[in-house]
């Protein structure tokens, strides 16, 4: 089991970006310096990065299996996904800070270098969810 999940972590990171892409002059995340570096890909179909990722777990199979790459890894994931949240009136397009979007686009696929305004809970749970969890370096409950 220990293998297929050591593919699957893998696998996984196949969808976080290595690279920052360049950005269009005067586009938001050109000029907030965005750094892509840690964002997950949403899919192949929608080129978007999002915080859908599970981060927490990543960390804590690193910590299970020795494997330091797949914790630091997913620290640098965390970090990345902090960008987006907004800290202050209008940064991001939000009033409310603690805001957070569903999409930053680095490709052509919607607006290149903007992000969206469309901010579900889940969006904003997610991403405070795996900070908590990461801060505390709790023990994941499993079922079972």
């Amino acid at each position: 089991y220990g293998q297929w999940a050591e593919v699957a972590a893998d696998w996984l990171l196949t969808f976080v970006y290595v690279w920052s892409p360049g950005y269009d002059p005067g586009a938001p995340l050109r000029e907030n310096q965005f750094n892509a570096v840690g964002w997950p890909g949403v899919s192949v179909q929608n080129h978007h990065l999002d915080v859908f990722f599970p981060t927490y777990e990543l960390w804590w199979f690193g910590r299970m299996t020795g494997n330091k790459a797949y914790s630091e890894i997913a620290k640098t994931v965390m970090e990345a996904m902090g960008q987006g949240i907004c800290t202050k009136p209008g940064e991001w397009g939000f009033t409310v800070v603690g805001e957070q979007g569903e999409g930053f686009y680095q490709t052509h696929y919607h607006q290149r270098g903007h992000s969206n305004v469309w901010n579900p809970s889940w969006i904003i749970a997610l991403v405070l969810s795996n900070a908590l969890r990461l801060r505390y370096g709790t023990e994941p409950a499993f079922a079972g």
